[in-house]
């Protein structure tokens, strides 16, 4: 779940109900019943809104400055010089010789009506290679007083970020992959749970989440690296990965399952009723590996 933008109203709501308490508890207590139906912020949220306040003197959020590129004709007569020098440079090559983006180049090689050489060489694919496409998410997280947290299946969603393995064009979009949405690949036999092409060289890409890999994160794996998915990826590889709401949690002692857990702010703490203590995830990591 994306964070949510309080208004300016709610977070003035926030900062006076914390001068007046000085507890991110009662602030979050008072939050749910002066606004019922609005998620609650997290206590991180609360001291992040206080110490912007006390450093900056407003809980406005900064104004971001974009700047926009253009392809001038002094920029575009540069990069045809170096094809016409070295017409079999590759993109990548020519937007760091050029110093724009790759996808700046190749709008550059369609405005002087240039194409792309075809590939003419292959590697034969062997059987070992298969495994290759295999990438594994690896979570480490401190666990306070928690048994194991898992995903809620089938609706789960993995928030990735992607990169094409043909031209090396990474996305800057989160990409929503769940097992409970298939697609067709190109040749409409294969079912996969993401397929798109590159935008920029137009690859036909997909990636597939291998069902009997999904594994929980227990105790037993407390502060440590534990693969819990693996993603069959084809053409592309994963860049970075988000996570947000879908968990659940067990309390070790109680064995109380907490069924709507978010872990967009990397950590979340929760009061067990039945053992009268506080339970926790904190510090959570991920990492990439590729698996054989």
């Amino acid at each position: 779940m994306p964070r949510h933008d309080y208004t300016l109203p709610q977070r003035i709501f926030i900062y006076d109900t914390y001068v007046i308490t000085n507890s991110c508890r009662e602030v979050r207590k008072r939050f749910e019943t002066q606004f019922p139906g609005l998620p609650i912020p997290h206590r991180e949220t609360v001291r992040r809104l206080v110490n912007k306040f006390r450093e900056t003197g407003s809980i406005r959020d900064r104004k971001r400055r974009v700047t926009k590129r253009v392809l001038t004709e002094e920029k575009l007569d540069d990069i045809g010089e170096h094809l016409e020098h070295s017409p079999q440079k590759s993109l990548r090559l020519l937007a760091q010789e050029t110093d724009v983006s790759m996808s700046t180049a190749w709008r550059a090689t369609k405005l002087l009506k240039l194409t792309s050489y075809k590939v003419t060489v292959a590697q034969e694919l062997l059987a070992c290679d298969h495994h290759c496409r295999k990438i594994g998410l690896q979570i480490r997280a401190t666990l306070e007083c928690i048994d194991k947290i898992y995903t809620n299946q089938p609706e789960f969603c993995w928030y990735l970020k992607l990169k094409c393995t043909a031209c090396g064009e990474a996305s800057d979009k989160w990409h929503d992959v769940s097992l409970s949405e298939i697609f067709e690949d190109r040749t409409g036999h294969a079912n996969v749970h993401y397929a798109a092409k590159c935008k920029l060289c137009v690859k036909e890409n997909n990636l597939s989440i291998l069902e009997d890999t999904i594994q929980p994160y227990t105790k037993a794996d407390h502060e440590k690296f534990k693969t819990i998915v693996v993603f069959d990826c084809r053409g592309v590889e994963l860049v970075d990965c988000e996570f947000r709401d879908g968990w659940s949690a067990v309390a070790e002692d109680s064995g109380h399952v907490f069924p709507e857990v978010d872990l967009s702010e990397k950590e979340w703490v929760e009061w067990d009723e039945k053992t009268k203590q506080s339970v926790g995830i904190y510090s959570i990591e991920h990492q990439f590996v590729r698996i054989k």
